[in-house]
């Protein structure tokens, strides 16, 4: 039987943490949520292979100290990274992609458009070994 897609949510604003994996479960993903990099790695590690995709916040995955996207990579190197950072915050898109993000896109984003984003880099990242619930925007979605 297949399972949820899982995502792991790192953002250390409370309130849009909290907004993106509600939108998450809404759009039929398995979502967790963590408030700093080393419960985000803590969550990773835990998980391990069923992990599909982070999410990260654009300050947490520019902190070079943390280095949180490479650390995720070192632990589960399928697993997909997806940064979401401040429209002032462009200039840390280098840097993100350099460290191993997948994806950067550049707040605000609508919640449908968020869940389109981190579904289509599921599906373009690896072959789909999870399923989806069919969202509203998009009638004709496969799993």
């Amino acid at each position: 039987m297949a399972r949820l897609a899982r995502v792991v949510v790192a953002e250390d604003d409370c309130d849009p943490g909290r907004l993106m994996r509600a939108t998450l479960k809404m759009h039929g993903f398995d979502a967790w949520l963590e408030q700093d990099p080393e419960g985000c790695l803590g969550t990773v590690e835990k998980l391990g292979r069923d992990v599909d995709v982070v999410v990260i916040n654009g300050r947490m995955a520019s902190d070079r100290n943390a280095m949180l996207i490479i650390k995720i990579k070192r632990a589960n190197k399928h697993i997909l990274v997806l940064v979401v950072a401040e429209r002032n915050q462009a200039e840390v898109k280098t840097r993100v992609m350099d460290y191993g993000a997948d994806e950067f896109v550049l707040k605000p984003i609508s919640a449908d458009t968020f869940a389109a984003k981190v579904q289509a880099l599921i599906i373009e990242g690896r072959p789909v070994t999870t399923t989806m619930a069919p969202s509203s925007s998009s009638p004709d979605q496969r799993a």
